[in-house]
């Protein structure tokens, strides 16, 4: 059994949706409180082609048990088209997770980037 949480927040620029994300963490004897969140807004318009970069982490909610080593937990962060299409997915995964995790959610450098194509 997995402990699953599906955030829904989405981000509708004029050409694209920015659709977050699944976190997946095993099972535990405890309920283990993850979330995601945005520490930057997200660009309200974004032209073909364009590359931009969101900042998000995972973090636990305070007063819960951690994900211990061994055990494995995922993000994704999937970009959208306005009809449903991925352009873009995004996983990242952590052995376990505690207070000490950096939850930083990045593909280059330390930051998200996305990129909306020409077709």
């Amino acid at each position: 059994m997995k402990t699953f949480i599906k955030i829904q927040n989405i981000l509708i620029a004029q050409i694209i949706f920015l659709s977050v994300i699944q976190l997946h963490a095993q099972d535990d004897s405890n309920y283990v409180d993850l979330g995601i969140r945005f520490s930057t807004a997200p660009p309200t318009e974004v032209k073909i082609n364009e590359v931009f970069s969101v900042q998000a982490e995972v973090y636990l909610d305070s007063n819960t048990t951690t994900v211990p080593a061994g055990e494995t937990v995922t993000a994704e962060v999937t970009l959208v088209d306005p009809d449903g299409f991925i352009i873009q997915p995004h996983i990242q995964t952590w052995n376990g997770f505690n207070e000490d995790t950096d939850g930083k959610i990045a593909n280059e450098q330390g930051q998200l980037l996305l990129q909306v194509p020409p077709s």
